[in-house]
């Protein structure tokens, strides 16, 4: 009964969901890739992960939008999406109601929000404002209200009552919703119970996150490719953290490589929170002008030039679904070679551009298509090796 009820709601594929006042662990949203055991804790979903606080409560919507491709992003691996979660209304979704009233509320409020333009969304003199960027080595992207991640939300979604005696696979429940489960239906593709599920190459390689406020709290949430847009002017400070990440271990080696050089850990800090949405912005120095100025200039021109193709090798490596397809990867090659090109990359354009991320994932895959010919595994462990960033 639970499973037949549980897989009936995925089939719907709820496009509205809703956040609470007092939202688990204060995180309205959380940020995450796919959940495969129960260990992984709602408190390790939301103090490793990240995601944003003081979330407006009520109901929410989750919505795709499709667009041109960024840069030099080959117009061949698209769709490119933007995918949005805002607020529309007032109120709750009751977890424990009957299949059939899912179904109905889906259908009507479907249609209602049809009619919205997503490019309009946001309240007259409301902007978004950078909150970073997002990686997941396993290439998803999984952007869920923290209601739907506890038991008591299992139970209820699962058994139609949180007092369930019933044993809850809570394990199965994690993975499913973080999953993708789309039923074998294209439209349902990206959404999920709870929020939003894709793969994060579909929005322009590793997404970059934008967020709305309107009197403190978040309204409005966006992934989207790009550099963040340049008439952003502000980063949202009540991210958990600007830059949302999920690569474990050498996140912790980056920040124990910090703490052993706190005059490049200040400056990371300062480029990955304000920066990685917007590229390196001028910071105040004591060499004289016009030397600085070069200095700066030259850092903004090799983080533009690097940032696409960082999203090209990410979506013609990385992608989620099918893998690598054999036909691009003479592209993905020169892509490659064009990287290997830079002898004067630093330590901040590497590190807020995540290519050195993209390159230990793609260390990490079982196949790719023409490996012995393009020597990708080898190609990325060398530049690795080259920038001291192997570990």
């Amino acid at each position: 009964m639970s499973e037949e009820r549980f897989d009936q709601i995925m089939e719907i594929s709820p496009r509205r969901f809703h956040i609470t006042a007092s939202p688990p662990y204060g995180v309205g949203i959380v940020f995450c890739g796919q959940v495969q055991t129960e260990e992984e804790s709602l408190d390790e979903l939301t103090t490793q992960r990240d995601g944003i606080v003081n979330c407006k409560p009520g109901i929410w919507r989750s919505a795709v939008k499709e667009v041109p491709p960024y840069g030099t992003s080959p117009p061949e691996l698209g769709p490119y999406l933007e995918c949005y979660l805002y607020w529309v209304c007032d109120g709750a979704i009751d977890l424990a109601q009957p299949v059939d009233e899912w179904e109905t509320y889906d259908k009507e409020s479907r249609e209602s929000d049809a009619t919205v333009n997503l490019d309009s969304i946001l309240p007259k003199g409301v902007k978004w404002t950078r909150a970073g960027s997002y990686y997941d080595d396993g290439g998803a992207c999984n952007v869920l209200s923290t209601e739907y991640l506890t038991k008591d939300a299992a139970k209820k979604v699962m058994f139609e009552d949180s007092e369930e005696e019933e044993e809850l696979d809570f394990e199965y429940y994690l993975a499913t919703i973080t999953l993708n489960y789309q039923d074998g239906k294209v439209e349902n593709s990206g959404f999920t119970l709870g929020g939003m599920s894709f793969g994060q190459d579909g929005v322009g390689g590793p997404p970059y996150i934008s967020v709305a406020r309107q009197n403190g709290q978040a309204i409005a949430i966006k992934l989207h490719s790009g550099t963040g847009d340049e008439e952003y002017d502000e980063v949202d400070e009540d991210s958990e953290q600007a830059n949302l990440s999920t690569s474990g271990a050498q996140d912790e080696a980056e920040e124990e490589e910090e703490q052993a050089n706190p005059s490049n850990s200040e400056a990371l800090d300062e480029s990955m929170a304000s920066n990685t949405a917007s590229g390196p912005e001028d910071s105040a120095s004591t060499e004289p002008e016009p030397t600085a100025q070069k200095k700066r200039k030259h850092a903004t021109e090799l983080w533009e030039e690097i940032l696409p193709l960082r999203h090209s090798l990410q979506q013609g490596l990385l992608t989620q679904d099918a893998g690598p397809k054999e036909e691009d990867m003479k592209s993905m090659s020169e892509y490659m070679t064009k990287l290997e090109s830079y002898d004067d990359l630093d330590v901040d354009t590497i590190k807020t551009t995540k290519i050195n991320k993209v390159l230990r994932a793609i260390l990490k895959l079982e196949s790719i298509p023409k490996e012995e010919d393009f020597g990708f595994k080898a190609r990325s462990q060398a530049l690795l090796e080259k920038w001291n960033m192997n570990e």
